[in-house]
């Protein structure tokens, strides 16, 4: 028996969920614990090999106990696999109840402490910083120590300091205590009106931090896979500046981009995109090459417009309304003639009359001299355009009959139907 088989045993999902303070969702029926769930969209059950499973019907996710730690506290599978078999207690583990969010606490001001001099001076050295700034860091109690590692602040909506975000020293983050969800790191005020910047690093903000001097508006995501935890942060009229990461393609994909893509969704603001240079990974790759704070204005001057600043209805209607002085002062471009004098750009109409006279065969005709650039009884097109006929009544091979009649047969005249043949 593997251990991870084994664990499950032990740990399955249900008793899991009640370890973490969720016992409430241990249900077949029950409301998601990773959305603001209404409708009762999660539910839990053994699969037809007697497996316990987890699934969110609204699009969260599903899998196993190991996937279920991964959404919960924002872990690698690696993280998760390994704390999964520490709660469980095997392979050598023993089974800890600290390992859960309702008996740990965090004293960051004894972590921010034990930030010594040595640990300023050896994160400039490491980083690329200035010992300016990375005293700044712990004298804003932005960076400290968590058993021997370096640790940083993780906020809930009140300010407090809930939980640390601390790196190992094979290279993987944790969190202590166990079990808070990731939530990004803001560092100053967020602003309306004011610009704000997005990392998915801290070591890239803080290399920003450190460069521009700047000291407020910044967020920092703490993975890319936490792009959506911008959404409701921030204030509207602002632009944003996301700095992506140029992360290697693996299975097609770029994690960066996808960490973009979820920043530009949920910001609900003006996404910019300032580029690093391609031959470096990230921003503070960047910094310790030798860009300076002139390098970055100039990219944010040059950075690339993801989304554009969301209207709301109500200012886009006021900014559509005009008075009847103002539209005689409105300078209007003229619009384009496309057959005789009565048929417009941007004119829409209907032709109306009893069945069997010839509607269809009078609008194909148009459809045709539009196409075509030519006359149509006392109506002359005024130059060839393209047209789109979208037909939901008469069958394709009868109106193809019709085209091949009015010789209505050419690159400009396409045609959509109801039916499709092949």
């Amino acid at each position: 028996m593997s251990d991870i088989a084994e664990a499950k045993g032990k740990l399955p999902l249900p008793a899991l969920m009640h370890r973490l303070g969720l016992g409430a969702h241990a249900k077949k029926s029950a409301h998601c614990p990773f959305h603001d769930d209404g409708r009762k969209s999660f539910s839990i059950y053994k699969n037809g090999k007697k497996e316990w499973r987890f699934k969110c019907f609204a699009g969260c996710g599903e899998g196993d106990e190991i996937t279920f730690l991964e959404k919960h506290d924002g872990m690698s599978n690696k993280e998760a696999t390994k704390l999964f078999l520490e709660l469980a207690g095997v392979n050598g583990s023993t089974p800890s109840a600290s390992k859960t969010r309702s008996t740990s606490t965090l004293d960051w001001r004894a972590c921010v402490e034990a930030f010594t001099t040595k640990h300023i001076e050896r994160l400039a050295e490491w980083r690329g910083y200035s010992r300016e700034f990375c005293s700044w860091l712990k004298s804003s109690a932005l960076v400290g120590v968590f058993n021997g590692y370096i640790a940083f602040p993780i906020h809930d909506g009140t300010g407090k300091v809930v939980a640390g975000h601390y790196r190992e020293k094979d290279g993987d983050w944790k969190r202590y205590p166990i079990g808070f969800k990731t939530r990004p790191i803001i560092i100053g005020e967020l602003l309306p009106g004011e610009p704000i910047h997005i990392f998915e690093s801290q070591w890239d903000a803080f290399a920003f931090m450190d460069k521009s001097g700047e000291r407020t508006g910044i967020i920092i995501t703490l993975g890319s896979e936490n792009g959506k935890l911008v959404a409701r942060l921030i204030p509207a009229g602002t632009t944003v500046y996301a700095w992506k990461q140029n992360d290697e393609l693996k299975n097609g994909k770029r994690a960066g981009d996808t960490w973009l893509k979820e920043v530009a969704a949920h910001a609900g603001t003006k996404v910019l995109w300032p580029k690093t240079p391609e031959q470096f990974k990230d921003l503070n790759d960047w910094t310790r090459a030798g860009a300076s704070a002139d390098d970055l204005f100039t990219t944010m001057m040059n950075a690339e417009v993801i989304r554009e600043r969301y209207k709301s209805w109500s200012d886009a209607l006021n900014e559509s309304v005009v008075t009847s002085s103002e539209l005689r002062q409105l300078r209007l471009t003229p619009r384009r003639k496309l057959l005789g004098d009565w048929f417009c750009e941007g004119d829409l109409g209907f032709i109306f009359a009893f069945r069997g006279v010839g509607k269809t065969w009078l609008a194909l005709a148009i459809a045709q001299a539009l196409s075509t650039g030519s006359k149509l009884g006392d109506w002359q097109a005024h130059a060839p355009v393209k047209v789109l006929y979208v037909d939901g009544e008469m069958p394709p091979d009868l109106m193809r009959d019709r085209c091949a009649g009015l010789a209505a047969i050419n690159v400009d005249l396409r045609a959509m139907w109801s039916e499709t043949t092949t």
